[in-house]
């Protein structure tokens, strides 16, 4: 069911409880966007970067949120090690098992999103910059 953004970020707060994730929304209009597409794909986003911390305790989380006229864009970054390229070539088509199963929550993500007329993309894979994000472009002013 679809949510208004501030409740939305509302929801995340807990979500990010304890995680060390920064949230930083940038929002210049209201939308509603899918509750339930939110709140995993943020779970799975913090997920993978905790298993990150446990790696790396230095590695830092923030999810950031930017809500224009023109696209919604959900990103949850981190500071660790980039991707396997082997790994980001099947990331979000696949369940990929490795560790605690990065790329299986991630790929449940991707699947609804495509339902919900959102798409799931790696946007960095760079050190010290990595962000996975849940993007939906449109014009998003019109009724």
């Amino acid at each position: 069911m679809p949510d208004a953004i501030p409740s939305a970020l509302a929801t995340a707060g807990p979500r990010l409880a304890g995680s060390g994730a920064v949230l930083k929304p940038e929002i210049e209009m209201d939308v509603e966007i899918p509750q339930a597409l939110f709140d995993s794909f943020v779970e799975n986003g913090i997920d993978n970067g905790r298993q990150k911390i446990r790696e790396a305790p230095q590695v830092a989380l923030a999810v950031e949120f930017t809500c224009t006229p023109h696209r919604v864009e959900l990103r949850v970054c981190d500071t660790g090690s980039p991707i396997d390229a082997a790994i980001a070539r099947r990331l979000f088509r696949e369940p990929i098992v490795r560790g605690a199963s990065l790329g299986i929550g991630l790929y449940q993500s991707a699947r609804q999103a495509s339902h919900a007329g959102y798409r799931v993309e790696l946007t960095h894979n760079d050190p010290g910059h990595v962000c996975i994000a849940l993007v939906r472009e449109a014009n998003l002013a019109e009724p």
